[in-house]
């Protein structure tokens, strides 16, 4: 039983991590194509 328990925490630290990444890495890319689309008006 402790070991499932060691495993799902394990499990559910992993998972925030991806979706951290996943969700910063997102607003990044949204950001620099924000950004591209802005210069590419201006020229």
């Amino acid at each position: 039983m402790e070991k499932l328990r060691i495993m799902a925490d394990v499990f559910l630290f992993l998972f925030g991590v991806w979706y951290g990444w996943f969700l910063t890495s997102r607003v990044l890319i949204k950001r620099s194509l924000h950004k591209s689309g802005k210069n590419d008006e201006h020229i």
